[in-house]
């Protein structure tokens, strides 16, 4: 199963997507006025709904966001954080799957965590209730694992992720 073209090219797209989404991002938090634009259009959707307090917050993330990247090493100390926090992530996935006698290869457990990380961001309850364990036990039989051996590794996962924190 490692090494199969068909991995291989669900795993290039991914990593092609995550690419141009990370260029995206960077040119929207540096060039003041895309974020400008955007953050208005954000606010008039959101007001309609929400009261917005009256803030230039494009002004004040950009400038934020500016002297992070001005300062190199704590630019290096909050990527690098980050980093092994998602490599924590991962590894919590895995060892679930694994305890449960399902062998995930990397980029599936890379693919399932974007698939459910976006799940969690559709506003549909809070921590995406409900949305995220459905999704992500649908993604994980879609790889191929049994239904049980899904459904208890994303419920055990979510308990871990979610509930014990909470």
């Amino acid at each position: 199963r490692i090494g199969h073209p068909a991995d291989l090219l669900t795993f290039t797209v991914f990593f092609a997507v995550a690419i141009v989404s990370i260029a995206f991002t960077y040119k929207l938090f540096t060039d003041f006025s895309w974020l400008n634009k955007t953050t208005g259009w954000l606010i008039k959707k959101i007001s309609k709904y929400k009261k917005v307090h009256d803030m230039d917050y494009a002004k004040i993330f950009h400038s934020v966001f500016m002297d992070l990247i001005k300062n190199r090493k704590l630019m290096v100390q909050a990527l690098s954080l980050s980093f092994a926090m998602k490599i924590l992530e991962f590894a919590r996935m895995w060892l679930v799957f694994l305890a449960l006698g399902a062998v995930l290869p990397l980029d599936v457990v890379i693919i399932i965590w974007a698939v459910l990380l976006i799940l969690s961001m559709i506003p549909w309850l809070p921590g995406g209730l409900g949305l995220v364990e459905f999704g992500g036990i649908s993604v994980f039989i879609m790889f191929g694992i049994q239904r049980g051996v899904a459904a208890s590794g994303v419920l055990i996962d979510r308990f871990i992720s979610f509930w014990f924190i909470l």
